[in-house]
């Protein structure tokens, strides 16, 4: 008795002519995790057909919900959602609401679309990134920050800073012995 079909076997080993499954997923779970939200469309030529021919992930980046604007009054996610609409620079195309798999991350303001947990993390992205900017700056450019001074120059406070010129010869001397 076989309890797997072999259309379904061969949907899930390859789920399309570009993709294995492992792919399939790995491609599904970073648009999710990236977007907020995840778009497949199943291209089901026939009615007649149990399952789909292929699944292909399609990027929130070119997806867009068409939404009916009537979210509190419905019952049905059909309703709510009529169709997708898919454009980039050279094709714009139509989808039923019934041939693309939707999944979202939950978004607190907005019970339809979903949000990006990248989005959150942008302050400490930016630090991150002032961070690394910063210390390409002292590794490339300046050396270490600090006062350069002469040992031989003191006042009551201590060693005296170095003079502009003096200052940018030892800086650019610097430079050329990281190049």
């Amino acid at each position: 008795m076989k309890i797997i079909s072999d259309e379904f076997y061969k949907l899930i080993y390859a789920p399309n002519v570009l993709q294995g499954f492992n792919d399939f997923l790995e491609n599904q779970l970073e648009q999710f995790d990236v977007y907020g939200n995840q778009f497949t469309y199943k291209n089901k030529p026939s009615t007649l057909q149990r399952f789909p021919s292929a699944l292909w992930n399609i990027s929130p980046n070119y997806m867009k919900p068409i939404l009916s604007g009537k979210v509190f009054d419905q019952i049905d996610k059909n309703d709510i959602i009529t169709g997708y609409e898919y454009q980039d620079t050279a094709v714009k195309k139509l989808y039923l609401s019934t041939d693309i798999m939707y999944l979202k991350h939950n978004d607190l303001d907005n019970p339809v679309i979903g949000v990006s947990p990248l989005k959150f993390l942008k302050h400490p992205l930016s630090n991150i990134d002032g961070a690394y900017k910063f210390r390409n700056v002292i590794i490339n450019e300046k050396g270490a920050l600090g006062i350069l001074s002469s040992g031989s120059n003191k006042d009551a406070m201590g060693a005296i800073p170095l003079r502009k010129e003096e200052r940018e010869r030892i800086e650019n001397a610097h430079r050329k012995a990281m190049v």
